[in-house]
């Protein structure tokens, strides 16, 4: 679930805040086949390591899904600001919606996919 969501949105999504970022700081957009998949694959990658964290928080947290999914949150947007080395207003304000998207939809794939044990008794 993970992979199936950071590929869009952290890979392509990244790819194309990363065009963005070029052109608003005026530095000349490079364009390569090999970056661009190291990118896309980057953000898969990173998808699958969200999805472990989301994963492990769930098995600690089944039945607190407002905490285990500000936690989550709160565990990308560090990571998330970890990575944007220099971190500017104009990386922020792309990248981190791309983040707070992928959690977002993380968290309710999961939801959807693994309802909590008190609504699996109900059914």
């Amino acid at each position: 679930m993970g992979i199936a969501l950071g590929l869009p949105i952290l890979g392509i999504g990244g790819r194309i805040a990363m065009r963005v970022i070029s052109h608003a700081t005026n530095i000349a957009p490079g364009f390569s086949l090999g970056g661009t998949m190291t990118v896309v694959f980057m953000g898969a990658v990173s998808g699958a390591a969200g999805g472990l964290i989301y994963a492990v928080l769930a098995r600690f947290l089944p039945n607190r899904l407002v905490v285990r999914a500000a936690l989550f949150g709160i565990i990308l947007v560090l990571l998330t600001l970890r990575g944007l080395s220099p971190a500017s207003a104009l990386s922020v304000s792309l990248f981190l919606p791309l983040t707070l998207l992928y959690g977002g939809l993380m968290d309710f794939a999961w939801r959807r996919r693994f309802p909590p044990p008190a609504s699996r008794l109900s059914r």
